[in-house]
């Protein structure tokens, strides 16, 4: 049975598709560049900005109290919370860079001898770009111990392909968002 969330998740991969055999190949490829950059930036840097963060802005002073109990496993929803923020802007600030330069370049690329070269290439990419996407989305919701996003999760297809075949982006996060560190096989 298809869930929303599967419906959800279709409709980001298929609108990046989309997109990407609009915006052509040398701007789908800087997106692309730009969301696994973002990614690995995000993932390995977030602690520092979430430290540089904390001096200017206290995060966790401004969510409410109850964020602040413990939840099982030892985890404060609060601190979850606030590096969730800290990969996001991350996430967001190395993706407006890639985007500005794709723009840039984009006009020197812009040959009407390619068009549909341009275009297939974008919507290959786009699509890789949407499932990348929707496996971080995947990702992020599960690090939701709530009862509405398990039961959200449990009851995908997708959100279930993706946690079984590619849990390393999960690992990923959990390590870097949670603070749990992850075993080594």
């Amino acid at each position: 049975m298809i869930s929303w969330l599967d419906v959800g998740l279709a409709v980001l991969v298929f609108y990046s598709a989309a997109a990407g055999w609009g915006r052509g190949l040398v701007r789908q490829f800087f997106d692309v560049a730009g969301v696994l950059a973002a990614y690995f930036v995000a993932l390995n840097h977030s602690d520092f900005l979430l430290a540089w963060l904390g001096r200017y802005l206290p995060l966790t002073d401004w969510l409410p109290s109850w964020l602040d109990t413990p939840l099982p496993g030892g985890l404060v929803l609060g601190d979850v919370i606030a590096s969730i923020i800290s990969f996001v802007l991350l996430f967001l600030a190395v993706r407006l860079f890639f985007k500005a330069l794709a723009g840039v370049l984009h006009g020197f690329f812009s040959l009407p001898l390619l068009g549909t070269f341009n275009g297939f290439g974008g919507l290959v990419l786009g699509s890789v770009k949407g499932i990348f996407l929707a496996l971080v989305v995947v990702a992020i919701l599960s690090l939701f111990p709530t009862p509405f996003w398990q039961r959200a999760l449990e009851q995908s297809m997708a959100a279930t392909s993706i946690l079984y075949w590619l849990p390393i982006v999960y690992e990923q996060l959990a390590e870097v968002l949670l603070k749990v560190p992850v075993p080594t096989v």
